[in-house]
């Protein structure tokens, strides 16, 4: 499942860009229907069409996903107080 803001910011983007959902699927090797649910943030795009993505829209995956990455590293080092920041010696980065 996607999330709220990174669907909306795909569908900026596109728009951004000025292009209708079919042709920016195209340019993107993947169905309307794929992009479509990318954009109504039913699915949430991985692997290489996150790079695709950026590479179309002329942006970083790290800014279409900020709002995730700052919750995963929250997540992870709340984590790491409850369990201990001694396993296997690793230290996480704040964004």
């Amino acid at each position: 499942m996607g999330t709220p803001i990174v669907a909306y910011r795909l569908k900026k983007l596109r728009k951004m860009h000025r292009l209708k959902q079919r042709d920016a699927a195209k340019l993107l090797g993947v169905s309307p229907v794929q992009l479509m649910l990318w954009e109504q943030g039913k699915r949430m795009p991985i692997g290489k069409n996150l790079y695709k993505l950026g590479a179309l829209y002329h942006a970083l995956n790290e800014d279409i996903y900020f709002e995730l990455r700052q919750e995963a590293v929250a997540e992870v080092a709340e984590n790491m107080s409850k369990y201990g920041e001694g396993i296997g010696g690793i230290h996480i980065r704040s964004p």
